[in-house]
């Protein structure tokens, strides 16, 4: 598990990169791109449901509950908005923000999610919490004032 958090940061920068890229080159099928992604995200859960599935043996989703109201909504809620919107969103940005700085703005989501948690649910911050806040802004603005390696970094 730990590795995997570990890694997602890494991975998540270099797909902007690439989808930059992507953008860069056919600007007119961002939207094709976005469908490309929401379409692997789906493929890639429902490969993960039938994993879980077949070493667990358990179903997925019980039957019964996939009627509820709430579930129905929670499902549409995470295709729709988390991911669909989100995804769409992100490639239209990615037009004019470039992926550096993208990564940047997405590297500071724990520090939202900590934010919004402790506003909204009343979930306690303790020192921990704060410093790992912290770390993350120090990152975020180290990223984008340290000059890139094609910059001269003084006057020509």
């Amino acid at each position: 598990g730990d590795l995997v958090c570990l890694l997602q940061p890494l991975c998540f920068g270099m797909s902007y990169i690439r989808i930059e890229d992507r953008i860069k080159e056919f600007p007119e099928e961002s939207n094709e791109i976005a469908a490309f992604q929401v379409h692997t995200t789906a493929v890639a859960s429902l490969i993960w449901v039938a994993i879980n599935y077949l070493t667990h043996n358990a179903a997925p989703i019980d039957p019964a509950e996939i009627s509820d109201p709430y579930t129905i909504a929670a499902l549409l809620h995470t295709g729709l908005f988390s991911t669909a919107l989100t995804v769409y969103l992100t490639n239209t940005a990615l037009k004019d923000v470039p992926a550096a700085e993208s990564s940047v703005i997405v590297g500071t989501e724990p520090l939202w999610a900590s934010i919004f948690a402790a506003i909204l649910l009343n979930e306690q911050m303790t020192r921990v919490d704060v410093l790992g806040g912290m770390l993350i802004l120090a990152g975020c603005f180290l990223g984008v004032s340290t000059p890139s390696s094609g910059d001269s970094g003084g006057e020509t």
